[in-house]
């Protein structure tokens, strides 16, 4: 167990580590950590740094971690709007098949999903307390698509596709990226704390040789999608452009991109001692890029 730390305290501990206060204060940097964020947050950013033999930090100021925390806020407001659009996207992308679909009444559909699985699909609230009871256990397919989590969402689409449009299920994997990364947005959890090649995953197939298309990425920039955020996002934005059909919608979210990409750029010399993590901070660019053209 840690002891806890003052403010100064926890200031003259990250000292201690090497970490410098040479661009931000450490007037300024307390009144950070006091008003804007915590110690034990901020210091996550600190895991995409190396160390020396002395285990103390190498060439890294207290600025970048700041950059990093708020790079990181901006974020996860933009994945947020974009997997919230996703999302219900889907639904209607389900209804708008199931519609055109004579061999299903959208009663079975629901009966045989429901059957298939082993958790409470229904949560009931307040807001939907209504809904379930009125409809609860006999479910049609355009009100179970309004009462479900996009976590029951990603498995009923699975259950619905296997059935009648197996193409379809191609972007069921994307779609548990985009909730993974929905979940961790939308609970404030760090992105950028393994923005480097530290913790590693095994991207999607269908994502890699998506983007690997023509010569916009080369083999070597695709090992980024290995990085847990890169390729969620990639993957978001995979998904945007398949399911999400308004214009509308699209310019809107590509500008707010576009504020994401700017922003990331603002301060991006704070991390010139640090290749890696630059590289892979202006990568946010390269994807946004990719996707926009061929929207």
């Amino acid at each position: 167990m840690k002891p806890k730390l003052s403010i100064d305290e926890q200031i003259k501990h990250m000292k201690s580590k090497g970490i410098l206060f040479d661009i931000m204060s450490e007037d300024s940097a307390k009144e950070f950590i006091t008003d804007n964020t915590y110690y034990f947050k901020i210091k996550a950013y600190a895991k995409n740094y190396p160390k020396n033999t002395d285990d103390k930090y190498v060439n890294l100021e207290f600025a970048a971690l700041h950059e990093l925390s708020v790079l990181d806020m901006h974020l996860r407001r933009i994945i947020l709007s974009l997997t919230l659009n996703i999302e219900h996207a889907v639904r209607t992308n389900l209804n708008r098949h199931f519609c055109t679909n004579a061999q299903e009444d959208g009663y079975s559909i629901v009966k045989s999903f429901r059957s298939s699985i082993d958790y409470q699909d229904v949560q009931s609230n307040k807001y939907t307390k209504s809904l379930v009871k009125r409809y609860d256990p006999d479910f049609a397919i355009w009100n179970y698509l309004e009462i479900i989590s996009f976590g029951t969402l990603c498995d009923f689409y699975k259950h619905y596709y296997n059935i009648y449009d197996k193409q379809e299920l191609k972007f069921h994997p994307l779609l548990f990226s985009c909730r993974i990364v929905r979940n961790i947005a939308a609970h404030n959890n760090c992105l950028l704390n393994n923005i480097t090649n530290k913790t590693t995953i095994n991207p999607s197939w269908q994502l890699t040789r998506y983007m690997g298309q023509g010569k916009h990425f080369s083999e070597k920039a695709l090992e980024k999608l290995k990085i847990p955020v890169l390729n969620d996002f990639s993957a978001a934005l995979y998904l945007f452009n398949h399911f999400v059909v308004s214009l509308s919608m699209r310019r809107h979210t590509y500008k707010d991109l576009h504020l994401l990409i700017e922003r990331i750029s603002r301060n991006i010399n704070y991390f010139d001692k640090h290749p890696n993590i630059k590289n892979n901070l202006l990568f946010f660019e390269k994807i946004v890029d990719f996707f926009e053209k061929i929207a």
